[in-house]
């Protein structure tokens, strides 16, 4: 087995020197875009690695990683309308990592890296439903089709015979079907064309972004060429465009869904890139830095940055997501076992 990074859809594993700052301090940011809100930072576990919404009870899910020597095993339950924890974490498998929502069933479904499983949730009880699924090799990210109910799994661990994408069905939380694929990372959907694409690195040679038919579950064309080690995807709708962060890199690409090409150069952010979350709200892409604890902004209709980035005052932000019901962007800072919370206020909507 070849060895790589825990936190391979997040962020690179090693960089632990970083100054943790107080929890609850309050920051002033560029008032163009986004402004931090008032207890801003929310504790959590150790080491929370990636965030889901819940827009049925409108609560958020932190995965609560810990580290490769410590490993986390809990999900952290934040109420959105309050910013308050909500009762005691909930047990999952070893070293939780990527977490996603299926609306169709209102479950939530935790990757378990260590365990090779994934944990179902019941959103309306806050309760594991049944026994972990069992999944590939180092499971990292997950993404719903709502096309066809099913979840795909990133098993992001290559072996002799490479590494795998398991596909879910949501309605049975049974595995139905295994994808092969070179060292998955991350995956996003794209509901225009039915397709999902998932960051790999061939174990052998390359870096690329893998497309699935999701109406067939078979690899379209060859791997899109992006940046050194891409990790998390995000897609807009507004112009199709599914946007790659390269975490060696420090940037940002673009491919358009249309074509499954890339768009332009590639957006350069802020060191060891993380994670990347979309706001219907406004048009704009948010990506957390790891290495420099900011979240820098850019704007789909131009593919450009937006701004100053925004500093959150909190130690390797990596999972980011947005609450559309208080219209809030929810950060997950690994080091500082804390969440920040960015609020984008209505005057600075498009």
């Amino acid at each position: 087995m070849q060895s790589r990074p825990i936190f391979i859809a997040f962020t690179v594993i090693g960089v632990l020197s970083l100054a943790i700052l107080p929890i609850g301090t309050t920051l002033l940011v560029d008032s163009a875009y986004a402004d931090i809100v008032r207890h801003h930072t929310i504790p959590v576990g150790d080491g929370p690695a990636d965030i889901a919404f819940d827009p049925n009870n409108g609560y958020l899910y932190v995965t609560n990683g810990g580290d490769e020597i410590n490993p986390g095993n809990t999900v952290t339950v934040i109420n959105g309308a309050t910013n308050k924890v909500v009762g005691s974490p909930i047990v999952v498998g070893s070293l939780p990592v990527g977490i996603t929502f299926d609306p169709n069933n209102g479950y939530l479904y935790v990757a378990n890296f260590f365990s090779n499983s994934v944990s179902v949730i019941d959103g309306a009880t806050n309760t594991v439903v049944g026994s972990p699924i069992p999944v590939g090799d180092g499971p990292s990210d997950i993404a719903f089709d709502p096309d066809n109910g099913y979840l795909y799994v990133a098993n992001t661990l290559c072996t002799d015979t490479g590494s795998t994408i398991t596909v879910i069905d949501g309605a049975t939380n049974t595995v139905v079907d295994s994808i092969p694929m070179s060292y998955a990372a991350g995956i996003a959907f794209d509901p225009d064309n039915g397709y999902l694409y998932v960051t790999t690195e061939d174990c052998e040679s390359g870096y690329g972004v893998s497309v699935i038919d999701g109406t067939t579950n078979t690899v379209v064309g060859s791997p899109i060429t992006v940046g050194n080690l891409p990790t998390h995807i995000a897609f807009d709708p507004d112009n199709g465009y599914l946007y790659v962060i390269n975490n060696i890199d420090s940037t940002v690409s673009v491919i358009d869904g249309a074509k499954n090409s890339v768009v332009g150069s590639p957006i350069a952010v802020g060191s060891c890139p993380g994670d990347i979350a979309f706001d219907p709200d406004n048009g704009y892409l948010y990506v957390t830095s790891y290495c420099s604890s900011t979240v820098h902004v850019i704007d789909g209709t131009t593919n450009t940055l937006v701004g100053s980035p925004i500093a959150l005052g909190s130690s390797g932000p990596i999972g980011i997501t947005y609450d559309s019901s208080n219209h809030r962007l929810y950060v997950a800072n690994n080091i500082s076992k804390d969440v920040s919370v960015i609020h984008v206020t209505p005057s600075h909507k498009k």
